[in-house]
């Protein structure tokens, strides 16, 4: 008779063939451990990269050709200016009426929507040069993106742009004028403008394209009244900010700053006064300086004077240094000089106390009504140095008024107090002053941050003269006093899109855990790999082979395997970062504020994540072998030999069948918890991502196979 087949032969060959199919699960499981940290490392690095690219770009998106920038705020200098330092340093240059205002489109009627926070640029030709695919556009209007989006407009839309009338004193300042303090400007859209052609143009560093809309310089300058001028300049390359500023300081004129210097015959006198009611304090001290025997002058608009039961409404009265031609060198501060007329109408008389109130600015910008007690010290009549008009600066609304009852200063006032007598002197002696008082006493009372004196005079008997003068308070001057000096917006945008921050490492932070779950599973796999293979371990062992050799022949093993790994998982990372990028600049770009974030990841940065991913692993794998190469020969045939034991393969599926169904249930369930994540808002999406996740983990650890059943 033929024997049977041997039954151990074929145990074998199914222990053989179940062993491979291990080693290979193993192999496999080291392998995509690798691959998974390498590719979390290396997106992590990438996406740094990315960051840091996508800020730069921005940066340079909104600058153009803009290398240096000169902001004046609310003072506006002659537009010229940018000419004359183009001229004098070869450099391109452009002026800019830069303002903040409100944008709507007025042809949409009750479904036309006011845009606020909108900045407002006054630009001609020049700013091409800073942009060269801007048009010139010299009759029409030019939003950006955003703005159109915002309002629903195209192009050939009438734009309807309000902005707030610059003043040429501060809004906040004492006897500012508040009325009409906006003005529209209407024009046909002409173009919506992409980055490209200058659209997300700011000096703010932002993120997101600012709301901008561009009109033809001469149409803002008419509107706010300023002809002729501008609050911004911006330089090309080719020019250091410290030589800007010199050119600008070397072309500077006192009218850029809203200053006068005339000649007074009637009082031998040269003044240096400004447009701006208060001369700026840097000013003002250096006027002081600027020539011997200065004087300072301070002169303000009171609500009262009062004398007992008798008032007088609203009122000039002048603060002057002692002793410098007004008033005598003796007098106090404490003490007051009335003219004549003022006088007779408080029936006053000199030891008579004296009661006057004014407005000053308090605290939260509010007008407070203040009031000052004064002993009378003379009466002088309206003659020589008590009648001099020219002690009012230009206040405006009052200034420029022939009639008192016409009167709109910045402050309450009610017309109803003036009086016939009132209007009469006003005719007649206009701003004259009816009262006197030391300078200290008036920079006690009328102190204020916008300046504390309205005019410096200088007497012509001390060789005194407007060019004189002026070259004088110009060396006492600096640009940097009056905050006129070029900032490197360029260089500082390119410095703060670097940042501080390390962006790869705070995304390795981000992903720190991962990282670790990922090496833990090489490092679990390569372990388990290793302990199925004892026997052989064991065997070369018994043979004398030395335990560092083999140590180093399972660490070459896994060195490949981590090698291939790397490379595999940076490849990957490259496809995840550039997804992850895309959907934050696609259906996800509200996480970062609508951000255009760019892929770019550089080849030293891939290098590095790759060879920290492979060293990661080997060394993850280097702890197992160093423990692994420890164990006697004679432990580890005896561990392999168990391991050989037969399998009841039917008793291993129906043990793993509940787990498989369980299992199946945990990845629906998870893929629908992912979905949800995907459609909800941010509180229900945070919370369907979780639990997707830990249905996945739950899905992952019910499905693998137990060692025994392998």
């Amino acid at each position: 008779m033929t024997a049977s087949p041997q039954k151990p032969n074929i145990s074998l060959l199914s222990l053989a063939i179940r062993s491979s199919r291990f080693h290979f699960r193993s192999t496999l499981g080291v392998f995509l451990g690798a691959v998974l940290g390498a590719a979390i490392l290396v997106g992590a690095l990438a996406v740094g990269d990315s960051v840091r690219y996508s800020l730069r770009q921005m940066a340079l998106s909104r600058l153009g050709n803009i290398h240096h920038v000169l902001v004046g705020n609310e003072k506006f200098f002659r537009a010229e200016l940018a000419q004359n330092i183009a001229a004098e340093r070869n450099v391109s240059a452009a002026p800019l009426a830069f303002l903040r205002g409100t944008a709507s489109l007025p042809d949409k009627g009750a479904d036309s929507v006011a845009i606020g926070r909108v900045q407002v640029i006054g630009r001609d030709e020049s700013l091409a040069k800073f942009f060269p695919k801007m048009p010139a556009m010299p009759d029409a209007a030019m939003i950006n993106l955003r703005l159109a989006s915002k309002l629903g407009a195209k192009v050939g839309d009438e734009i309807l742009v309000r902005v707030e009338k610059p003043s040429l004193l501060s809004r906040d300042a004492p006897l500012s004028k508040v009325d009409d303090a906006s003005v529209t400007i209407r024009l046909p859209i002409g173009k919506i403008l992409s980055d490209d052609e200058g659209g997300r143009f700011s000096l703010e560093a932002n993120q997101i394209p600012p709301l901008t809309v561009f009109l033809p310089i001469a149409k803002v300058q008419d509107a706010i009244s300023l002809a002729g001028r501008a609050n911004v300049i911006l330089l090309g390359d080719g020019v250091t900010p410290s030589d800007a500023t010199q050119s600008l300081w070397k072309n500077w004129q006192f009218t850029d700053a809203g200053l006068e210097l005339r000649t007074l015959p009637l009082t031998q006198q040269v003044e240096l006064r400004t447009d701006r009611v208060f001369l700026d304090p840097p000013i003002g001290d250096a006027a002081l300086k600027g020539q011997t025997n200065s004087q300072g002058i301070l002169t303000y608009f009171v609500n009262e004077l009062r004398v007992n039961a008798k008032t007088t409404p609203y009122s000039v009265v002048s603060a002057l240094e002692p002793g410098k031609g007004v008033i005598p060198n003796t007098m106090q501060d404490d003490e007051i000089i009335l003219n004549q007329w003022l006088a007779d109408d408080l029936g006053a008389k000199p030891g008579d106390t004296l009661t006057t109130k004014f407005w000053v600015v308090g605290q939260l910008r509010k007008l407070e009504e203040k009031t000052q007690t004064f002993k009378v010290r003379a009466v002088v009549p309206i003659a020589g140095n008590f009648a001099d008009r020219e002690l009012m600066p230009n206040i405006p609304g009052l200034s420029d008024k022939k009639n008192c009852r016409e009167w709109e200063p910045g402050v309450p006032i009610d017309l109803k107090k003036i009086r016939d007598k009132d209007e009469a002197y006003w005719t007649t002696y206009k701003g004259t002053p009816k009262a006197f008082i030391t300078l200290k006493a008036g920079q006690n009372i009328w102190n204020n941050r916008f300046g504390n004196l309205t005019m410096v005079r200088y007497p012509l008997s001390a060789g005194a003269s407007a060019q004189n003068t002026e070259m004088c308070i110009r060396q006492a001057l600096s640009p940097g006093m009056l905050g006129l000096f070029f900032v490197p917006v360029r260089e500082q945008a390119l410095i703060a899109s670097k940042g501080g921050m390390d962006f790869g490492g705070l995304f390795i932070g981000f992903s720190f855990f991962l990282i670790v779950a990922a090496l833990l599973l090489t490092a679990l796999m390569f372990a388990l790999s290793v302990e199925q293979r004892s026997e052989e371990v064991g065997t070369l062992l018994a043979l004398g082979i030395p335990p560092k050799t083999v140590q180093r022949l399972l660490l070459l093993e896994g060195a490949a395997i981590a090698l291939l790994a790397a490379i595999v998982g940076t490849l990957l990372a490259t496809l995840y970062t550039r997804a992850v990028v895309a959907g934050l600049s696609g259906v996800w770009s509200g996480a970062v504020g609508n951000a255009a974030l760019q892929y770019h990841a550089e080849p030293k940065t891939l290098a590095i994540g790759a060879a920290i991913a492979f060293l990661t692993a080997l060394f993850s794998i280097w702890l197992v072998t160093r423990r692994q190469a420890k164990v006697p020969a004679r432990e580890l045939l005896a561990s392999g030999a168990e391991h050989t034991a037969p399998i009841d393969s039917k008793a291993s599926k129906s043990n793993r069948l509940p787990g498989l169904i369980t299992g199946a249930i945990t990845l629906i369930g998870a893929l629908i918890l992912a979905f949800a994540a995907s459609k909800g808002d941010s509180g229900t999406a945070a919370g369907a991502f979780f639990g997707a996740g830990a249905l996945s983990v739950s899905y992952t650890h019910l499905t693998l196979p137990t060692n025994r059943e392998v």
